[in-house]
């Protein structure tokens, strides 16, 4: 996350997802955060209406095991990469911008988080082709033991969890709350 791109109208959509779910517990994230000054933070996690996990920076040098080593202690956990999701290899330099495949199994799959929502925003589908890149996406979560939801938009948002129950109740959540077009959601 970068400070130039705070509050924009991205930030009202993440701040309406976590709203909805809120009714599910307590929501955690983590920002990601790209750029060296955080002093923003606490405007970021009071817009969104969620404790921050962490203001650590993500940079091409970080050691991802240990900057995401702490999310599994947590319960409800947003990821917010400037990017998105990617199961593909990401050159060294781009990788910050990224929540990279591996890390969201091992968070989504830790036994402490069994009964835990993990929502990631997900902007790293090509225009005109959300909607096949994102269920791609959710059919290989699957495969990996992890239900999923999705909303399909220029920049989607996946959530995911070990508990295909609580995932359906995020669904009817979202569809009661938002009034949403059923189109904009995909459960699997």
């Amino acid at each position: 996350m970068r400070r130039q791109h705070f509050g924009d109208s991205y930030d009202l959509v993440k701040q309406s997802f976590l709203g909805w779910l809120s009714a599910l517990g307590a929501w955690t994230i983590h920002p990601m955060f790209t750029a060296p000054s955080c002093e923003w933070a606490q405007e970021f996690s009071k817009l969104v209406g969620c404790r921050l996990l962490s203001t650590e920076v993500l940079r091409p040098e970080t050691n991802r095991s240990e900057y995401f080593a702490t999310s599994h202690r947590f319960g409800h956990l947003f990821l917010d990469p400037d990017t998105g999701l990617s199961k593909k290899h990401i050159p060294l330099r781009k990788r910050p911008a990224y929540l990279m495949w591996q890390e969201l199994i091992l968070i989504g799959k830790a036994k402490e988080r069994r009964h835990c929502l993990t929502l990631v925003f997900d902007q790293s589908v090509a225009r005109g082709q959300e909607r096949p890149q994102v269920e791609l996406k959710l059919r290989l979560l699957r495969s990996e033991g992890l239900f999923g939801l999705a909303y399909v938009s220029q920049a989607c948002f996946i959530l995911v969890s070990q508990d295909r129950h609580l995932v359906s109740c995020a669904h009817k959540l979202i569809v009661n709350q938002s009034r949403l077009p059923a189109d904009r959601l995909i459960f699997v």
